[in-house]
């Protein structure tokens, strides 16, 4: 059984799949990231794109967060999707450098909305764990405010390390360098 390490099987099946595609479709393979590219480069249409398939993701879930069962190397769709969404964030973003750069100039903005985000999302997953709330409406109202608040955060953190954490800081990087085998 994987134990605590499920989260690197699922990002293994993952990159496989994304290597798969990109070696059996490669057109298509580009086609999609530009189509995701567009999106991610409009805001709204960025965070509607992330934010719709996270909740549907979630929505099996009991809370607010994807963890696969640690006893099986059988991967659960949902989770999977979820972790594949970022991934393929991730990928977006290494294969555009503009739109990090974009995310810097909008780093501000996009921390404001990450604020005003998580106020409604920490007041909704305190509801959503008391007995009065109405299961099914307050999870999908706390599962889209926490997926915006998820999304328009990673996108403000990205942007303000893009701004501010240019420079080599050599105790950042041996902290990072040392303790990531560990993972």
């Amino acid at each position: 059984e994987p134990g605590f390490l499920w989260f690197l099987w699922y990002l293994l099946i993952i990159d496989g799949i994304a290597i798969s595609a990109y070696l059996l479709a490669p057109r298509a393979a580009r086609a999609g990231g530009r189509a995701f590219r567009g999106l991610i480069a409009r805001p709204l249409g960025g965070i509607a794109l992330l934010a719709v398939p996270t909740v549907l993701a979630l929505w099996l879930e009991p809370g607010w967060m994807a963890i696969a069962d640690a006893k099986t190397f059988v991967p659960e769709l949902h989770t999977m999707t979820y972790y594949a969404l970022f991934f393929a964030l991730g990928a977006t973003l290494c294969a555009h450098r503009d739109l990090i750069e974009a995310a810097s100039r909008n780093a501000w903005r996009w921390t404001a909305c990450a604020l005003v985000a998580t106020v409604p999302a920490a007041a909704l997953f305190t509801f959503h764990n008391s007995a009065q709330a109405d299961a099914a409406a307050i999870h999908g109202a706390a599962l889209t405010v926490y997926a915006i608040a998820t999304w328009t955060s990673v996108i403000a953190l990205i942007g303000l390390a893009a701004r501010y954490l240019t420079r080599a800081r050599p105790r950042v990087r041996y902290v990072a360098d040392s303790s990531y085998w560990i993972y």
